[in-house]
């Protein structure tokens, strides 16, 4: 009976080391930098991003507006990596890369519809009729989305799932809002 109390001791002590070590682990690689100093070298001057006590990012740039999209881009896709990775795929039509058969009619749907497309076609015809100030915003966030595609911790889920992150275009963006516009 001894022999087999001490046993379990040692499996549930074994057991909490293990799921100790994976969480610390996990913690350490997979999660984003909401402390200290990062550096952009895609901005001009220093931007500061301060988090309050509910994980909400404020930030100030002293320089640019442009500075202050680009710092905007990386933080919202340090905190949503895979999310905004999966919308770019939804919107691509893409998912049965990541899933397999299991999403084949879905990709099917969207690339039938031909938002990504339309919304390609549409934005190289328009593109110099926008808003220059929108598109010159929304490029800045790009910026920031990529700079954190190419330097952030890539979430468990893209590792364990062995994906690849892609960078984002602006074609990517309006598909996912003509996808968001079925809702």
């Amino acid at each position: 009976m001894k022999r087999i109390v001490k046993g379990l001791i040692y499996l549930v002590f074994i057991l909490v080391v293990i799921i100790s070590g994976v969480y610390l682990y996990s913690k350490i690689h997979f999660t984003p930098t909401y402390k200290g100093k990062i550096t952009l070298s895609e901005l001009s001057t220093a931007t500061n991003v301060y988090y309050d006590d509910y994980g909400i990012p404020h930030i100030s740039s002293t320089s640019n507006r442009s500075d202050l999209y680009k710092t905007f881009g990386y933080t919202v896709m340090q905190d949503r990596f895979f999310q905004i990775q999966m919308q770019k795929m939804i919107g691509s039509g893409r998912l049965s890369e990541w899933f397999g058969n299991k999403t084949i009619e879905t990709d099917k749907t969207i690339r039938s519809i031909g938002i990504k497309h339309f919304m390609t076609k549409w934005y190289s015809k328009n593109k110099l009729k926008m808003n220059p100030e929108l598109m010159s915003d929304l490029e800045a966030w790009l910026v920031g989305v990529n700079a954190c595609v190419a330097k952030c911790p890539k979430p468990i889920e893209m590792v364990l799932l062995g994906i690849k992150p892609e960078p984002l275009t602006v074609e990517d963006v309006l598909a996912f809002s003509g996808i968001m516009s079925f809702s």
